[in-house]
């Protein structure tokens, strides 16, 4: 709906009949105050929400990691083995022997942890 001249000034006149010369310009003031509010109040909701959608789908920035002393980077330095220290290699008897203990020790585990088979019954 549009407002054409003869009707603004229509309602001017209208304006200044109901509320006299000396209301008029304070309902003026008033009325573009409010205007002004009106529009500021808007243009923040809708920086909001642009700014919302764009958190929304942008990625997430990496964090940086956070910063360590360089001893705990790099550790304590490596001391040298004492010759007492060091282990001889396993021989073959050894691992023999290991490794039947492993598949002994497999065997228990798996013969508890499967049922007992049942037996067949045959009817006749």
């Amino acid at each position: 709906m549009n407002l054409g001249a003869p009707e603004m000034l229509l309602l001017g006149i209208l304006a200044l009949i109901l509320f006299g010369p000396r209301r008029l310009p304070e309902l003026g003031k008033a009325l573009g105050e409010g205007l002004a509010a009106f529009r500021e109040s808007s243009r923040q909701l809708s920086n909001e929400f642009k700014r919302q959608l764009e958190e929304e789908t942008s990625p997430p920035s990496p964090t940086p990691a956070p910063s360590l002393p360089a001893n705990v980077l790099l550790g304590t330095p490596m001391q040298p083995l004492a010759s007492s220290e060091v282990e001889e290699p396993a021989g073959e008897s050894e691992l023999t022997e290991i490794a039947a203990e492993f598949e002994r020790d497999s065997t228990e585990v798996v013969a508890e942890t499967e049922p007992a088979p049942e037996k067949a019954t045959v009817s006749a």
